[in-house]
């Protein structure tokens, strides 16, 4: 079985909130809007792998891995 990973680059991130308006399934939290410091709880278990977040990231902050569990 495989799942959905996804990695932020705190050093990248900005905290624009970008990936939280486009992300349909919510997999991030509305904390990441603004400065963060540390890594915020993703839900890693809603991301269904669409890649938006990754696309409309301009720091190119987000990464998304598939797993086998």
């Amino acid at each position: 079985m495989k799942s959905i990973r996804i990695e932020i680059k705190l050093e990248n991130c900005i905290g624009c909130g970008k990936c939280v308006e486009i992300c349909p399934t919510n997999v991030f939290p509305t904390t990441l809007i603004g400065y963060i410091s540390s890594i915020p709880e993703i839900e890693h278990e809603k991301c269904n792998g669409c890649g938006k977040c990754v696309e409309v990231c301009p720091y190119k902050a987000i990464q998304i891995y598939e797993i086998s569990r």
